[in-house]
């Protein structure tokens, strides 16, 4: 992706990616409120009810959160034809689920490793479950496993795995298993703990 500014990589690393006033602080600075405040009642209304941008609660988001979210999203998609987009999340947890919840309904199916962190597990097994979701755990190491498991389950939709895995740090070839899924236009899903992106 060639962001707007035509900025270099570490251009986007080093820069803070916020808009500043005369007086600012020359960093980003972190939004510690719950709530914001508006001049008048009707500019709080336009922006509840969605007629203008703004912010209601950091709970869906606070200039500090957007700041980092766009900056993730232009490195996450440096190189990328697509826009990217990114979402944070309190904990690992509320992201795992997040993205479950955001691509998979009642009666979709995914596909996911063994050796998971414990509890990632239990979102799969107990709580997707409850919500017609089938997971199937399978060694990710065995492509051919994972492609008769595709080809034999068409309503799969979705392949999760950690690498290097949490807690076993056991490390799986992205590129071999995303080659497997591409043709069934599977959503690939990787979980990075305990390893930076770059």
């Amino acid at each position: 992706m060639k962001n707007e500014n035509n900025w270099d990589f570490e251009t986007i690393c080093a820069k803070e990616l916020t808009e500043f006033q005369s007086g600012d602080a020359h960093i980003l600075p972190i939004n510690a409120t719950s709530s914001f405040s508006y001049e008048n009642v009707e500019d709080s209304i336009d922006v509840f009810t969605g007629k203008k941008e703004g912010y209601v609660y950091t709970r869906y988001g606070n200039p500090t959160i957007t700041a980092i979210q766009n900056k993730l999203a232009l490195l996450e998609g440096f190189d990328m034809n697509d826009k990217p987009f990114c979402v944070m999340c309190n904990s690992g947890l509320a992201a795992v689920t997040t993205l479950c919840i955001s691509v998979l309904e009642a009666g979709d199916e995914m596909i996911t490793q063994g050796n998971l962190y414990g509890g990632t597990t239990e979102i799969f097994k107990k709580i997707l479950s409850r919500y017609g979701i089938k997971v199937h755990f399978t060694d990710h190491e065995n492509e051919q496993e994972i492609e008769k498991l595709i080809s034999e389950n068409p309503k799969i939709k979705l392949l999760y795995f950690e690498t290097p895995s949490n807690p076993t740090i056991s490390c799986l070839d992205i590129k071999k298993i995303v080659d497997v899924v591409q043709p069934y236009q599977i959503l690939t899903a990787i979980d990075n703990t305990f390893a930076t992106p770059y």
